[in-house]
């Protein structure tokens, strides 16, 4: 019963962490929310016939549920059908055009659930859950925890198809 407790307790205090800041960024407007959708980001290639939207941003590491250092930028597609949903996309460092890794995974109320992997070595991949929401207003924030690394987060905007 003390492991179980103990286990749940370490449970609580994570997501309660990353509750604070998801909080902190969903609150925030969108004109304080750094404007990610740029021209020069936006996906080239046509989207799935799935897709209902698209996503573009950026991504960094995080503490403590909140973005600490910006490392780079993320797009792609997902497909939302109430508290359920999907995502595809691709992501790089600043420095990089062409994207040199991928996220997908299913979006569940405000988890998302997936995997991050890389192009150039395609073993090289790992499983993640991720708690956050998207934005009335068109912007989106995640904190995202693989099951190996930091923390990381994912924010940016949204729009339809």
């Amino acid at each position: 019963m003390k492991k179980l407790l103990c286990i749940f307790g370490i449970i609580l205090i994570i997501f309660a962490q990353n509750a604070i800041g998801i909080n902190y960024k969903m609150n925030q407007g969108k004109d304080e929310i750094l404007d990610t959708f740029s021209e020069k980001k936006i996906i080239q290639k046509d989207p799935p016939a799935w897709a209902t939207g698209e996503f573009n941003g950026t991504w960094g590491i995080s503490i403590a549920g909140l973005p600490a250092v910006e490392l780079g930028w993320v797009e792609g597609y997902f497909d939302a059908f109430g508290i359920l949903g999907r995502l595809e996309g691709d992501f790089a460092v600043s420095e990089n055009e062409e994207p040199t890794a991928y996220i997908n995974g299913f979006i569940i109320g405000f988890f998302m659930l997936g995997s991050v992997g890389d192009y150039v070595n395609p073993s090289n991949s790992t499983l993640f859950v991720g708690l956050g929401a998207p934005n009335e207003n068109g912007t989106f924030y995640y904190n995202i925890h693989l099951f190996v690394g930091p923390s990381w987060y994912m924010q940016g905007d949204w729009k339809p198809i």
